[in-house]
């Protein structure tokens, strides 16, 4: 870490004194405040209101991303025509969460015939599948929706094309230069980067889908659920959609999230992003790193008090199962790296016979902060499949990277600071 500080290059912002004195006397507020204010672009007093009011006009017109349109009115021939809808989601909080929203926002439009699909990570992977896309011809769905995947499905949305199965993809992961086969694609990341949805979590883009449907937003508390455990920067609209969804969870208190704080001694008065990253989506995350996530989402979706109560109880018992799983791989990491790694390595690789796949990716991160390298952790299951999970450090991309060796890999997709893999 100190080598990385020595070589940075840093950059002091001049006092513009004009834009100073007059944001500061026109708001009746510090200088250097005023300065801070305009080195991060808030340089007029109406942004000034904007940030530190948060509003619900401050959210973007859904109908700006790409696809939007065509979603919609995909979405409304299945409501005419009464077909079975699949939502079909991912296995962390960001996924959940995204999933249980866009549930909640087909059935308020009127969908009843809608039911949510999580994969489980052992058995299915990541993403959907071809396999998947199988299963739901076989019960009859017309229409699969996907949260927070979707985007290097290339396989899979051949076998529904095949099928006649049409895809809308919500998704907000980095696409590839090959784009699946779908009825429509919203990704933040097809957009101009300096579009204001650019940075959306995956729940971000469901609930952007959700409010084009419905005309009104619902389901905040989600969004900033997923959004603070997703990691997504607190700008733009991130910000507003997460200030407005933390006084949203605080006030009217999601009966599974309320249950589940409260088993945990956690306060959902003044909700704040500190108690959601260390106290509810590392319970909320648990169930679906050791395999399987509807536990989650039910949680999420469930209105009965025993019913939560139970499920709060089982997401405890799995969070306190995957940090004694996490330590175990932790020290024998620590432990191998110690001895055999040289230490001005630029990458550490480790690979290790069934260290559980859904656990290595946060141990990697640690590492990552540990070392102050990119970290790849690998498993390799009893078949011989290598799955892998990579984070990374700032000024790395390691997606570009992973872009270099797509010759070598089965597939792979993510951040440009966290990532995963499968080889053979």
């Amino acid at each position: 870490m100190n080598d990385i500080l020595q070589n940075t290059v840093w950059k002091i912002n001049t006092w513009n004194h004009e834009k100073v004195d007059y944001l500061s006397s026109s708001l009746e507020i510090p200088p250097i405040i005023a300065h801070l204010l305009i080195n991060r672009g808030i340089d007029t007093p109406e942004k000034v209101e904007e940030f530190f009011k948060p509003s619900i006009k401050q959210i973007v017109s859904p109908f700006s991303l790409k696809g939007m349109d065509s979603a919609v009115d995909r979405i409304m021939e299945a409501k005419n025509k009464g077909e079975k809808i699949w939502v079909f989601g991912d296995y962390d909080v960001d996924g959940i969460a995204g999933t249980a929203l866009l549930t909640r926002g087909l059935k308020r439009f009127g969908i009843q015939n809608v039911y949510p699909l999580l994969p489980e990570r052992l058995s299915d992977g990541y993403g959907l599948t071809p396999e998947i896309v199988e299963k739901a011809y076989s019960e009859s769905v017309r229409l699969i929706i996907t949260v927070d995947n979707g985007i290097s499905t290339i396989p899979a949305s051949l076998k529904a094309m095949e099928l006649g199965i049409d895809l809308i993809i919500t998704d907000h992961h980095i696409p590839s230069e090959e784009l699946p086969i779908a009825k429509s694609i919203i990704n933040p990341r097809l957009e101009d980067p300096e579009h204001p949805s650019a940075n959306l979590c995956g729940a971000g883009v469901a609930f952007k889908l959700a409010l084009a449907l419905n005309g009104s937003p619902n389901d905040l508390d989600l969004v900033a659920l997923a959004t603070i455990a997703d990691v997504m920067p607190l700008t733009g609209e991130n910000r507003t959609l997460v200030s407005l969804g933390l006084k949203h969870l605080s006030k009217y208190k999601r009966i599974g999230l309320r249950a589940l704080a409260e088993m945990s001694n956690i306060s959902m008065d003044d909700m704040d992003v500190e108690k959601i990253s260390y106290g509810l989506a590392p319970r909320i995350n648990a169930a679906g790193r050791l395999d399987n996530a509807f536990k989650s989402l039910e949680l999420l979706l469930c209105e009965n008090d025993d019913k939560v109560l139970e499920l709060s109880q089982e997401l405890i018992k799995a969070n306190e199962e995957r940090k004694n799983i996490e330590n175990e791989i932790l020290n024998d990491a620590i432990s191998e790296i110690e001895a055999y790694i040289e230490k001005d390595a630029p990458v550490i690789v480790l690979t290790r016979r069934n260290w559980h796949q859904g656990i290595i990716g946060l141990v990697a991160s640690r590492l990552a902060h540990r070392y102050s390298v990119p970290v790849a952790l690998i498993t390799v299951d009893e078949k011989g499949v290598a799955k892998g999970s990579i984070r990374s450090i700032y000024g790395i991309d390691i997606i570009q990277i992973l872009n270099q060796c797509k010759h070598i890999l089965e597939q792979y997709g993510g951040h440009k600071l966290a990532a995963g893999f499968t080889l053979f």
